[in-house]
């Protein structure tokens, strides 16, 4: 038997990490790093297939990620950290938002949201330098947010859950962390934890329809049918289109069968 193909090879740069897969749904390990694609035979490399990319959060599960050329890293992560920069200036200046190219975001989501991204680009020294910031300016809540994401990125669970933690904490009415904490809990499988955090969180956030997404996974995880087919009535209610998925109608009609109920779609 022949054996060919193509295949990233001379990996350089190479970064390890923790996260979600976008393509696979399925959190876990991935590596981020610098290669070029070629084609081989027997797992020799013969012919170059492509410029040099960086390849950022291949997910060990389905072997997805996203890819960058190596020229246009530079100015991809210039521009990460100029945002950054903009974001953590506004939030010492006291804002909560910062104009972002004319529109005005949220400075801790997005410090938060830049974290993962920096260090797939091997920019953990930078990261570092805004954890210092943060520390010293005694923005102790973004601090707490920024760090969780951190070393959850570094793998290390108990540690983001404490951070998370810590910045619920300081802001109680906040439902950032609280999402961030529900979802660690839920990756490690403990989910009555994850359970009593996304309910509070429901009960705080705005955007109901986004938790309650989340809450679906729990309640089936845990095979609570009751609350999963109420949860799913009131993600109809929320978004009437939901109710023409078939996939969506199926599991409330399936949830509410086992949870000995008629279901209120026909």
């Amino acid at each position: 038997m022949i054996v060919f193909g193509s295949r990233m090879y001379g990996r350089k740069h190479l970064v390890k990490g923790w996260g979600y897969c976008e393509a696979c749904a399925t959190y876990g390990k991935h590596i981020s790093y610098t290669g070029r694609k070629w084609g081989h035979l027997y797992f020799i490399p013969l012919i170059p297939l492509g410029s040099r990319m960086r390849v950022m959060k291949q997910c060990k599960s389905c072997s997805n990620g996203v890819h960058i050329p190596e020229k246009d890293v530079p100015t991809t992560l210039n521009e990460l950290r100029q945002r950054t920069d903009r974001a953590l200036a506004a939030l010492i200046a006291g804002q909560k938002e910062f104009d972002d190219n004319g529109t005005m975001m949220p400075c801790s989501a997005s410090l938060v949201g830049a974290i993962e991204l920096l260090y797939c680009m091997s920019a953990q020294d930078y990261v570092r330098l805004v954890l210092a910031a943060l520390e010293e300016k005694g923005l102790t809540y973004t601090y707490h947010l920024v760090r969780g994401e951190a070393v959850e990125f570094e793998g290390k669970p108990g540690e983001a859950a404490g951070a998370y933690k810590l910045a619920a904490d300081c802001e109680p009415t906040e439902t950032l962390p609280l999402m961030a904490l529900g979802a660690v809990h839920l990756n490690g499988g403990d989910l009555e934890d994850a359970r009593a955090v996304y309910e509070k969180a429901l009960e705080l956030s705005d955007d109901k329809f986004g938790v309650l997404r989340v809450l679906l996974k729990v309640y089936g995880a845990l095979k609570d049918h009751a609350k999963l087919a109420e949860t799913y009535e009131a993600c109809f209610t929320l978004v009437p289109e939901l109710a023409q998925d078939k996939k969506s109608v199926k599991a409330y009609k399936k949830a509410c069968k086992k949870a000995g109920k008629q279901p209120a779609l026909k």
